[in-house]
């Protein structure tokens, strides 16, 4: 048995795949049959393939960000629109995470996303180029009781892959 902490947070689930247990439980991999190199590409490829339902999680309700971030969105959506954005941000509506050259932004209204991307991806561009950053927009809208599902099912396809 091969115990691994994840840089991510997933909801308890187990699998049992060609004979073999993979178990998952918050940040914990629980792996039963697999050799130590096995465990660790488990580990990399769950940790790759899952960031973005982690972050929307962990960064749910205690959103933070940038002040040169704000002056962006004021600048390109004008004031009235950064005011509610900064509103949605406060709510817990939107949710932000970024890392040296990402921001990865998590809308829970879809509609807001629409007006922040700007038709054809035009004012998310300018954004981008502001800040020298790639932004990604995830709407979360419609998730709930089956989102624990569909992470199931996804997880359980990539195992599924990785283990011959």
């Amino acid at each position: 048995m091969i115990r691994l902490k994840l840089s991510i947070t997933l909801p308890p689930m187990s699998f049992t795949i060609r004979g073999r247990t993979i178990k998952v439980d918050g940040d914990e991999l629980v792996l039963e049959g697999f050799t130590e190199e096995e465990a660790n590409a488990i580990k990399t490829s769950i940790e790759d393939n899952f960031w973005e339902y982690d972050v929307s999680k962990r960064t749910a309700g205690r959103a933070t960000w940038d002040e040169a971030f704000m002056k962006a969105v004021e600048a390109i959506h004008g004031p009235r629109f950064a005011r509610e954005f900064s509103s949605q941000v406060e709510q817990g509506k939107i949710c932000f995470a970024a890392d040296d050259d990402t921001v990865l932004i998590l809308f829970k209204d879809s509609s807001l996303a629409g007006r922040f991307i700007g038709r054809g991806g035009a004012r998310i561009r300018l954004l981008e180029e502001a800040l020298g950053v790639r932004i990604k927009v995830v709407s979360n809208e419609g998730r709930g009781a089956g989102e624990h599902e569909e992470l199931r099912r996804k997880l359980h396809d990539l195992l599924n892959s990785l283990v011959s």
